[in-house]
């Protein structure tokens, strides 16, 4: 029988959310609540999985039961989540979790930036994408293959 702990969990999280199958993760976890301590880094990998399929507003219940868990969000979880957002073209969204992040004292990086890029890009506001990608470089961030992409 499998004993789960918190690393078994984790990497049976992330494969499920490798493999595409999002809804078998959060049925994992919460079967496993309870008997493993839960962490921001297995709710952030719910989290991406929603990203990934395109699912903000099941990556934003995810958000929610961490909080309700009282676990803080980190900068994997955040990005994911504003990522989420700026593919469903929710960029409103995106923008109040972005200041959410700063506010909390958790720094975006190129990545979290390239997420909003890409949105603004998506719902054709290339304006924004470009005000975004200065605010990026005026904070001393250097710009990656990834996010002059999405500007091309």
């Amino acid at each position: 029988e499998l004993v789960p702990n918190s690393i078994t969990l984790s990497c049976m999280l992330d494969a499920l959310i490798c493999a595409r199958e999002v809804n078998k993760g959060v049925a994992l976890l919460k079967e496993w609540k309870g008997k493993v301590t839960l962490n921001t880094v297995m709710y952030s990998t719910l989290i991406k999985g929603f990203a990934t399929v395109g699912e903000a507003d099941r990556a934003m219940d995810i958000y929610r039961e961490l909080r309700a868990d009282g676990l803080q969000m980190n900068l994997v979880a955040y990005t994911s989540l504003i990522d989420a957002h700026a593919r469903a073209g929710k960029m409103e969204q995106a923008r109040k979790l972005f200041e959410q992040m700063e506010e909390e004292g958790c720094e975006p990086n190129v990545i979290t930036f390239s997420a909003i890029v890409k949105g603004h890009c998506n719902v054709g506001d290339v304006d924004e994408a470009f005000s975004v990608f200065r605010s990026m470089l005026s904070r001393g961030l250097s710009a990656d293959t990834v996010i002059f992409n999405t500007l091309l």
